[in-house]
């Protein structure tokens, strides 16, 4: 077995793989290609996907291929300007909750015309990212496949993009609750409450974007976020991984267990995606929250701002417990 080495990885990079179920199959076959899924690499180990599920984040450290499964890391030949890294990851961040486009998806293998709707599949996602930052990838952003974004002019291939994993690795780490599998769910629930007020609402910014204009659903929509569980889950990460929010919790975690070297490996990336602005989004979302709850003081308003409130304190925390790890180290050497 095998997984994406993301520790070389930068955001705004994008990951193409395959995988030996009969879907991945088909698109291979459909596109002559030896991969079928794209997505765009967001930092501190998260990529930015459109599956069945949605357009979500997912986490790389618990996605596995077989030895014989492609997997190529593509980075664009000339670098982004932090300006273009923005608007790719902030486009991808934004249609987070739009649902899969499949018949789209099937009419891009035989390279459609014109423009698409306002669903996503994977190669579509990834093209229209780098559009919104005025780069062209492939010919048609909304309708191209990943065989076409590995093919791109644009885009250099990045040397050895996965690492091997032992079975006993693979079997510990499925063996932890899968905290972002379970945001998925979380996300979805409470898009598909929010659909019953207004079906076209595609996306988590639609949602509040409805309430602007329907302010008498407060109470629904932000009965919709309680229920779902998407203004706490954030609880939970800080549950199970307190030691990256707690310096003496970090001390204890990597002596009980041994994991002094893969505790500072953790602590190098985390800091490398805070210098790359990986954590930055969390602010923009509160500045966002607060002007909504300034202009429209709505329940639903005042708990996302609480919300992202929590998420910005968990990123200063993870980031300052990291420094203060690093700094130990250094010291004892």
């Amino acid at each position: 077995m095998k997984k994406i080495d993301y520790s070389n990885l930068q955001p705004g990079d994008i990951l193409l793989t395959t995988s030996r179920a009969p879907e991945s199959w088909s698109v291979r076959c459909g596109t002559k290609s030896d991969i079928s899924h794209a997505m765009l690499y967001a930092g501190s180990s998260s990529a930015i996907d459109s599956t069945s599920d949605g357009v979500h984040a997912r986490n790389l450290q618990k996605m596995f291929y077989e030895d014989d499964c492609a997997v190529y890391a593509l980075r664009p030949i000339t670098p982004l300007s932090p300006v273009a890294l923005d608007a790719v990851i902030e486009y991808a961040r934004q249609v987070t909750g739009t649902p899969y486009a499949l018949r789209e998806a099937v009419r891009s293998a035989g390279k459609a015309k014109g423009t698409g709707s306002d669903k996503q599949f994977c190669s579509r996602l990834v093209a229209r990212a780098y559009a919104a930052a005025g780069i062209q990838l492939v010919d048609n952003p909304d309708f191209c496949t990943p065989e076409e974004l590995k093919t791109s002019p644009l885009l250099q291939h990045l040397p050895n993009p996965a690492i091997e994993v032992s079975a006993d690795e693979v079997a510990e780490i499925k063996s932890r609750p899968d905290r972002v599998a379970g945001m998925i769910e979380v996300t979805n629930n409470f898009l598909e409450q929010v659909r019953s007020f207004d079906p076209k609402i595609l996306r988590i910014e639609d949602a509040f974007e409805f309430l602007i204009a329907n302010r008498r659903l407060d109470d629904q929509l932000w009965a919709a976020l309680k229920t779902s569980g998407y203004l706490d889950y954030w609880r939970g990460e800080r549950q199970e991984f307190c030691w990256r929010y707690d310096f003496e919790a970090m001390l204890r975690f990597a002596d009980e267990l041994n994991a002094h070297a893969d505790v500072t490996s953790y602590c190098h990336v985390t800091l490398r995606d805070h210098a790359a602005g990986a954590f930055e989004h969390w602010e923009k979302s509160l500045s966002a929250a607060r002007v909504n709850a300034r202009a429209v003081p709505l329940r639903s308003f005042e708990a996302m701002v609480t919300l992202y409130e929590n998420l910005v304190e968990g990123a200063r925390l993870r980031v300052t417990v990291a420094e203060q790890w690093l700094a130990l180290q250094n010291a004892q050497q």
